[in-house]
């Protein structure tokens, strides 16, 4: 599957999106965490969140380019150098991307969330619906497969209601398994489309903001 070939490589390797031209350094590891005693280990509860929480927690970003949707999602499971990322480049708003680059060798975040550095408006937007980051986050960790099922359910639903398809900013194709595919038409740019959900996927889909 193309989407998720396209996580382990941004797991592993720092991809800088944005306008310019997009530069790949090596990813920073990210800090091991110590085993607890088993005496100090608490149960963890993991939710499961249903077919209709899935959809509220995808419909923001099911509509964007597979390899931004890829580094979303990855970089939702590391919340807090989210945020730590968004606060540092809204202290930094003179950086141009060969200055961001310089700095964020030093950066200990995760590789996803390095590259989106270079998206300031979406970082931002993680930062601050971090309730909904943390979601994205769990369910993609925790139930891969339903979430990325409920992204082929989103698309197929915009799809179905006309908003979705290919134009001079992104290609819509269908692969041989059957899934919706979207690509920016420049390579060396990412189009990031903004949309409203509740207005996208048809007049029977609600979304709860």
């Amino acid at each position: 599957m193309r989407i998720l070939s396209l996580m382990v490589l941004i797991f592993t390797t720092a991809v800088f999106v944005g306008s310019q031209e997009q530069t790949t350094p090596a990813a920073q590891p990210s800090p091991a965490t110590a085993p607890q005693p088993a005496a100090e280990q608490k149960e963890q509860i993991i939710p499961q969140f249903s077919k209709a929480q899935l959809e509220q927690i995808v419909a923001p970003i099911a509509l964007y380019p597979d390899d931004l949707l890829a580094q979303i999602l990855a970089a939702s499971t590391y919340p807090v150098d989210v945020v730590e990322a968004a606060r540092w480049i809204k202290r930094n708003p003179s950086l141009d991307q060969d200055g961001i680059n310089a700095e964020l060798v030093n950066k200990n975040w995760d590789a996803s969330v390095k590259g989106l550095v270079f998206l300031p408006e979406l970082l931002a937007k993680m930062n601050d619906n971090l309730d909904w980051t943390k979601d994205l986050g769990e369910a993609f960790l925790t139930q891969q497969k339903d979430t990325m099922d409920t992204i082929q359910t989103m698309r197929a639903k915009a799809k179905e209601a006309g908003f979705l398809k290919s134009d001079e900013n992104q290609k819509v194709t269908t692969n041989a398994e059957n899934q919706m595919e979207i690509q920016s038409t420049n390579p060396e740019q990412v189009y990031v489309q903004n949309y409203v959900p509740e207005t996208v996927y048809g007049p029977s889909w609600h979304y709860d903001d």
